[in-house]
């Protein structure tokens, strides 16, 4: 019952942040494609792989930060929209060019935080 307790904290913990993150960006910033779902996914692949690689044996700690926060963070779905959005416009370059950043660099960022940081 911790561990729920722990992810639901957690998980609104990491929407707020995500919605200020969002927020921060739309106003502040002229976008091509959509930099706040880019920037959190960055964010939450970098943190999952430092702690993965520290390997939190804590199951309370595991669900709050990486299950509760870092889903809470990180956006899925959102990014599914996005994209879809983009081929529905037939924008088939930011499309592709947008795929390629969010799953090279978030990629590279979780290889980053596993085994550098």
């Amino acid at each position: 019952m911790l561990n729920l307790l722990g992810v639901f904290i957690g998980g609104g913990c990491g929407a707020v942040v995500r919605a200020w993150i969002t927020d921060f960006c739309n106003q502040r910033l002229r976008q091509t494609i959509p930099v706040a779902t880019l920037l959190v996914n960055l964010i939450g692949s970098l943190c999952i792989g430092i702690f993965a690689h520290i390997a939190i044996d804590n199951g309370s700690l595991y669900a709050l930060f990486i299950i509760g926060f870092l889903g809470g963070l990180t956006t899925f779905s959102t990014l599914m929209y996005e994209l879809t959005q983009m081929l529905h416009q037939q924008q088939w370059l930011k499309w592709f060019a947008y795929s390629a950043l969010q799953y090279g660099l978030c990629f590279i960022a979780c290889f980053i935080g596993y085994f550098w940081i």
